[in-house]
């Protein structure tokens, strides 16, 4: 498979009208645009899996839609690449619902992103982590600096976390304060002590995007375009499995 240069978005809610990211088609296509604009050569789609919520996102159906997105952008003459995958919301049905429909993986790899939100972190999320890397996949934890413990105790969980194995991703619109003044000191210490694996928009509308593209200047300030490109660049080709 080749990719042209430049950077891929690992986390990202384009896909038309299954979660509360884009919804209608012309939304995503104004994002994409702006994406391009920015550097970025390809997404992976990962609408929330959340089966309370949105009970007809499993696999097969994301890859669908996935498809469906594909030609519209061939259609409009965008030259942007989509790869399937999910942001899974860790709860105490995770790994039954893995069980029943598959793990949803990013563009077929065995990185898997997951997210929990809350002012503790639960021992079902411990659960689900430890399914996944007993099985040989590769957590990423979704924008860490965004959760809600107090702020001794999550950096004693990223420690713990990052031991057994798990991968973290920052939100680009973090580093411009859009998740205020806490997440944005969290997100540009762990940008320069290197506890990121990869960087990502979480993009949902195209309103969204004028704060993402502030981030990502900051990010880039803060450490240079060596490290943007690792995050932005060169991780998610290792997700994806090419150079």
């Amino acid at each position: 498979m080749t990719i042209a240069a430049g950077f891929i978005d690992v986390h990202c809610h384009l896909l038309p009208g299954i979660d509360d990211g884009c919804a209608l088609v012309d939304d995503a296509l104004e994002c994409i645009r702006n994406l391009k604009d920015a550097g970025f050569v390809g997404s992976i789609c990962t609408p929330h899996f959340l089966p309370t919520i949105y009970p007809e996102n499993v696999p097969k159906f994301v890859a669908q839609r996935t498809a469906s997105l594909q030609r519209e952008i061939d259609d409009a003459g965008l030259d942007y690449r989509l790869w399937p995958g999910a942001e899974v919301r860790l709860d105490a049905e995770t790994t039954q619902w893995f069980e029943r429909f598959g793990v949803p993986t990013l563009a077929g790899s065995r990185y898997v992103l997951v997210d929990y939100f809350g002012r503790f972190w639960p021992e079902f999320a411990d659960d689900g982590i430890r399914w996944l890397i007993e099985r040989d996949y590769k957590p990423i934890l979704a924008h860490p600096e965004r959760m809600g413990l107090e702020e001794d105790d999550l950096k004693d969980l990223i420690d713990r976390l990052a031991d057994a194995g798990v991968l973290f991703q920052g939100n680009l619109a973090c580093f411009a304060s859009g998740e205020g003044l806490k997440a944005a000191a969290l997100a540009a210490d762990w940008l320069l002590t290197k506890k990121y694996f990869c960087l990502a928009t979480d993009v949902h509308r195209p309103g969204h995007w004028p704060i993402r593209s502030e981030g990502l200047d900051e990010a880039r300030g803060l450490a240079g375009e060596k490290t943007l490109s690792r995050l932005l660049s060169e991780s998610p080709r290792t997700i994806l499995g090419v150079t």
